[in-house]
């Protein structure tokens, strides 16, 4: 059976979209830039200076004179968003590679040889983009301020999305609404997609000065506190400490599950309790109460299967840090158990709430999946037998076989959590199947692991992602970090207009 697609699309309007998305990383290089200065951190200043400037103007010749906001649909959007997701780390990289460079004469280090190479650099700067938090380098602790800060700016940047930060910036056209849907799969909270951004901004802005003022209350270092602050809040999971987590007291281990938990919340939910002060909604939304049923059964399962340990808190931050897709670590999770590895995967796969700053599944989608096994069962009973037979006229869009859906939104949300699931798992097995083809050395389970917050865009790792990784095993999991960020969807949607669209079909004519 031949695929056939009609749909046209419009390249200059997504080159400009693509340059919409490059001013991010070209301003963050400035505000990098100010680091260096700070921490007289001199060498740093010119790169960044240089590759801010050559970003910003590309970004800005793009927009210029490809910029068109009437010529846009959301297959365009998709490809635009594919794009801009991909050529914002490319740019990150390079900063991490040429700052690097420089700071050999100065402060060299091997950590800082490591982002010298560029698959390396690329790796660091999807894995912060993406929030995911995976990373080549052994010492981070030694890495120049500069880019102990970029890594932390990327992931903060990255986990509320590039788009929010877009449209906070600027009043939002039918070009910038198809984008944001796009990205965040949501239509808002707001009236207004301005307020929307915005109001997401200003909740991000004062939950990650909340995060830093704790941590420095819990006497963690200033500057320690506000990177783990960005980080935590993002759900992304860099740190600039060797052993992440693990040295930390109980208290700031607390504060750590505090900030990832408020990270993996919905951000419309955040609204309603903090700026609508409905607080009831914390127990009325039913993704909420899902996701703290999780939290909490969880805890007390992983809690069971290692019984024989003493630090309850680590298995019960591991287990947080899995289901809220933040890398962040409280031990050494190779030397975890089997079961207690298999059980973080199902975390990992699962995530936290739709429209927080979590990879995975998201637990909406889980919800729509059991609602589907539901209807599904009882398609088979009597009363719904005799409901269905009685119907005078079948709708022309059946739903899936054997279950009669009228309302037809309901219906397209358990389509689109069936395909993404199918999509995601067999993205999550081709993935493995890859890495046990160019690692054989590695365990199964490992494998499993690494792949799996990967995709879910994580951080956790039982020590297969290293730097002495195969180039061609790094791409794999550059790979899976983009397609986890973007759900896979936008990038599908890439690829086959690459492979299937006719010449004909690729600009509209006005």
């Amino acid at each position: 059976m031949a695929l056939k697609f009609t749909q046209k699309i419009h390249i200059k309007a997504i080159f400009g979209n693509v340059g919409l998305f490059l001013f991010i990383p070209a301003f963050m290089a400035f505000i990098t830039a100010l680091i260096g200065l700070i921490f007289q951190e001199y060498f740093s200043i010119l790169p960044l200076l240089i590759i801010g400037s050559i970003n910003l103007i590309i970004a800005y010749l793009l927009y210029r004179f490809c910029f068109e906001p009437k010529k846009i649909h959301l297959w365009d959007a998709m490809i635009s968003l594919a794009l801009g997701w991909f050529f914002c780390p490319m740019f990150g990289a390079l900063a991490y590679i040429f700052v690097s460079k420089s700071s050999m004469g100065v402060m060299p280090s091997d950590a800082a040889i490591a982002l010298i190479k560029p698959i390396n650099a690329i790796f660091e700067a999807f894995s912060g983009f993406t929030s995911s938090g995976l990373t080549m380098i052994d010492k981070v602790s030694i890495l120049p301020h500069t880019i102990q800060w970029l890594r932390s700016f990327q992931q903060w940047i990255g986990g509320v999305g590039l788009i929010i930060f877009v449209i906070s910036l600027i009043e939002p056209n039918i070009e910038e609404y198809q984008l944001y849907f796009t990205e965040t799969k949501s239509k808002g909270f707001n009236k207004s997609l301005l307020k929307t951004t915005r109001s997401i901004i200003y909740m991000y802005l004062i939950f990650t000065i909340v995060g830093i003022l704790l941590f420095i209350f819990a006497k963690m270092p200033v500057w320690q506190a506000i990177n783990h602050a960005m980080s935590a809040i993002a759900t992304g999971g860099f740190t600039i400490t060797d052993d992440s987590f693990a040295s930390y007291s109980f208290v700031i281990k607390l504060i750590g599950i505090f900030l990832v938990v408020l990270g993996a919340m919905s951000f419309s939910l955040h609204y309603k309790i903090f700026v609508q002060r409905k607080f009831l909604e914390f127990f009325k939304n039913i993704q909420n109460r899902v996701f703290y049923i999780l939290l909490a059964g969880g805890a007390i399962l992983i809690i069971l299967i290692n019984m024989n340990h003493i630090s309850y808190i680590n298995y019960v931050f591991e287990w947080v840090s899995s289901l809220g897709t933040c890398g962040f670590s409280a031990g050494r999770i190779f030397s975890l158990t089997t079961a207690t590895k298999f059980l973080m995967i199902i975390a990992m796969i699962i995530g936290g709430s739709s429209g927080s700053t979590v990879g995975g599944l998201k637990i909406r989608r889980v919800i729509f999946l059991f609602q589907s096994i539901i209807l599904r069962m009882k398609s088979l009973t009597i009363y719904q037998e005799k409901k269905v037979l009685k119907q005078k006229k079948v709708p022309k869009n059946e739903d899936p076989s054997g279950v009669y859906l009228p309302e037809s939104q309901k219906s397209e949300r358990l389509y689109e959590a069936g395909s993404l699931f199918f999509l995601w798992i067999l993205t999550l097995f081709i993935g493995v199947f890859l890495l046990l083809l160019l690692e054989p050395q590695k365990k199964i389970i490992d494998i499993f692991f690494d792949v799996t917050s990967a995709l879910g865009n994580v951080g956790l790792s039982t020590g297969v992602t290293i730097e002495s990784l195969k180039s061609f095993s790094k791409i794999v999991f550059i790979l899976l970090m983009w397609l986890g960020r973007l759900e896979i969807i936008p990038i599908l949607v890439l690829l086959i207009s690459f492979f299937y669209s006719s010449p004909k079909a690729l600009i509209k004519k006005k």
